[in-house]
């Protein structure tokens, strides 16, 4: 997860929800002194990273597993309050 953000902000993005990464050098350390709040809620969108894995296939590693993990509640609500549509099967 670190590269992806890591590259993300190397090309001016962020993802919602990372502190670290995110818009702002000090939403880490505000998070570590008072918490989640209104401010980081307002510069943030989300109080953790917009990420997710839906699948792992294994089988090209030689083992017969394939992971797969549905769109979280939480991630599914953000995208229905911006408009962005989430793929069948997520």
């Amino acid at each position: 997860m670190h590269q992806i953000r890591a590259h993300a902000q190397w090309l001016g993005h962020y993802l919602a929800g990372d502190k670290i990464y995110g818009p702002d050098a000090r939403c880490y350390l505000d998070f570590l002194d008072d918490g989640w709040t209104p401010a980081l809620e307002e510069k943030l969108l989300l109080p953790r990273q917009a990420l997710h894995c839906a699948e792992i296939d294994m089988r090209k590693a030689g083992l017969e597993r394939v992971f797969s993990v549905p769109l979280p509640a939480d991630l599914r609500a953000f995208c229905a309050a911006r408009g962005l549509a989430v793929p069948a099967g997520l």
